[in-house]
């Protein structure tokens, strides 16, 4: 039988009982022991102290028995008379008794005494009873005629045989003993075994099973006191967990379908956005043929090489030619749309001066933002700034920011752009007077269709995919592309690009596959 520690390791459980009953037992059976001698010992000393005063009482009265028989004589003064009672008394004591008798006048003058010499003082005394028990004895008697004591007399007994005189207090203590030991040792063991260790031992074994997954186990068996209340708690606690458990297997149970359900979506929409992301790139590489015919014959016909053309027709080819512009970038983007979804966009990486591609970007943007009334100025630069990257798509990123800008100026008249640098990053700022972006909007910037819904997004063209390609370039050029509120009004969008190493940095992106391989 084992169980699971707090330390993840199993530990095992011997069946049956454990050391608890046996540790009882001991104890009960040493304090019944000592109980019992503790009893004995007291009823023993109680049986010894009533043993010397029985023997100081029968010494008092044959001391009186002994004065008496001497009482004639002393009052005579009839020494040899005396003698012969005394030698008489001592004859008839025998051994074990009485040792020694010696008779003196009122002035405490020895008149007769027996043949072994002094006899000494009185010694006998009810409260040294083990003195009584144990040593010999002496006890003075006076001798009294008519009122006046004419003498006294000393009588010395010998220490009695202790067996006669602890024999019964002994057996009546080992009595006491054993009758603890026979009849209260095993009662009082059977009744803790009964009351204490047995239930015990049940809420353990339960609280194993409970512990090892059993839900069915009861404890309770109506008991009111301490042990009836824990079983109790156990039985509650086991019906708690069944619950928490029924709860959680439907919890799992949910869980499992909901992660099969989301896998199953998961790879519905995986199949989707390849569909789309296969459909913008098939559809994207299949327009760029008939868009550069419409473009082809459109400058054809703007340069007459099909014939004069009237002025509105030249206006008409005019407005063609824009529309075959703008739907090419538009094909462009979403071109490049798709490349990055799939991790394919080509990237060619040498030592740039960004300071000059961001030349050339504003000098184009100046020229496109013209006659919208826009200038776009270059404020300053830090000198000759070198980053490692595809030329072709870094002047991308600048272009889109830099049209951005004009884009949304809305009425403001001027977009700066201004390059610098920190100690290993360059930066370069495109900055407008336009009527800014909310900053709670800003997150959907640089999302696929990002447009933010703004009156005057809805009258420029475009699908919302520049930022989102932009920021995915600079992000494969280990660079960023963020954004800020200007202070004076506007937007502030900024691209930053590692500064070249000095020790030069190898030159080909994970996306360096040709754009024919597709």
């Amino acid at each position: 039988m084992t169980a699971e520690t707090a330390t993840g390791k199993r530990r095992d459980y011997m069946p049956g009982r454990t050391s608890l009953g046996t540790r009882v037992l001991v104890l009960v059976l040493v304090g019944e022991i000592v109980f019992g001698l503790t009893l004995g010992i007291t009823v023993g000393v109680f049986a010894a102290r009533a043993a010397a005063q029985q023997r100081l009482e029968y010494l008092g009265q044959i001391s009186a028995t002994v004065a008496a028989s001497l009482m004639p004589m002393v009052a005579d003064q009839q020494r040899g008379a005396i003698e012969a009672q005394i030698g008489s008394l001592m004859a008839l004591a025998g051994p074990g008794g009485i040792s020694g008798i010696s008779v003196s006048d009122s002035s405490g003058r020895i008149v007769a005494q027996s043949h072994d010499g002094t006899i000494g003082v009185a010694t006998a005394s009810a409260g040294d009873f083990l003195g009584m028990l144990t040593g010999t004895q002496v006890i003075e008697e006076p001798v009294v005629v008519d009122g006046l004591e004419v003498g006294r007399v000393r009588i010395r007994f010998d220490a009695p045989d202790l067996r006669d005189i602890l024999g019964m207090p002994i057996l009546a203590s080992l009595i006491v003993v054993l009758a603890v030991a026979l009849v209260s040792v095993p009662w009082t063991a059977w009744l803790l075994l009964r009351n204490l260790i047995d239930p015990i031992a049940e809420l353990r074994d339960g609280a194993i099973a409970i512990a090892q997954g059993r839900r069915d186990v009861r404890l309770y068996h109506g008991r009111r006191d301490e042990l009836g209340r824990v079983a109790e708690a156990f039985d509650d606690m086991s019906c708690r967990l069944a619950e928490q458990e029924d709860r959680l297997r439907e919890s799992s149970e949910a869980v499992r379908r909901s992660l099969e359900l989301e896998e199953s979506a998961g790879r519905e929409l995986e199949r989707v956005s390849k569909m789309k992301s296969d459909f913008v790139a098939v559809a994207s590489h299949e327009l760029r043929a008939p868009i550069a015919v419409i473009r082809l014959y459109a400058s054809m016909l703007d340069h007459g090489e099909m014939g004069r053309l009237t002025k509105s027709a030249r206006e008409a080819v005019g407005s063609i030619h824009g529309a075959a512009n703008r739907l090419n970038s538009i094909v462009s983007d979403l071109m490049d749309a798709a490349l990055l979804s799939r991790g394919l966009m080509p990237l060619s990486f040498e030592d740039l001066r960004l300071d000059e591609v961001t030349a050339g970007a504003v000098a184009d943007g100046a020229a496109m933002a013209a006659p919208s009334g826009v200038r776009v100025e270059l404020d300053g630069s830090d000198g000759a700034v070198c980053v490692r990257g595809d030329a072709v798509r870094v002047r991308q990123v600048l272009d889109n920011l830099i049209s951005n800008a004009v884009k949304y100026s809305a009425g403001a008249d001027l977009v700066t752009v201004r390059v610098s640098t920190t100690d290993d990053r360059a930066i370069v700022e495109v900055s407008d007077r336009g009527r800014g972006i909310d900053p709670e909007s800003s997150d959907e910037l640089f999302g696929l269709f990002g447009r933010l819904d703004a009156e005057d997004n809805r009258l420029t063209a475009g699908l919302g995919l520049g930022l989102a390609i932009s920021a995915r370039i600079a992000d494969a050029h280990d660079g960023t592309v963020g954004y800020r509120v200007n202070p004076g009004g506007g937007s502030i969008f900024t691209l930053s690009l590692p500064l070249c190493r000095a020790e030069g940095a190898p030159g080909e992106s994970l996306f360096s596959i040709s754009e024919e391989a597709l």
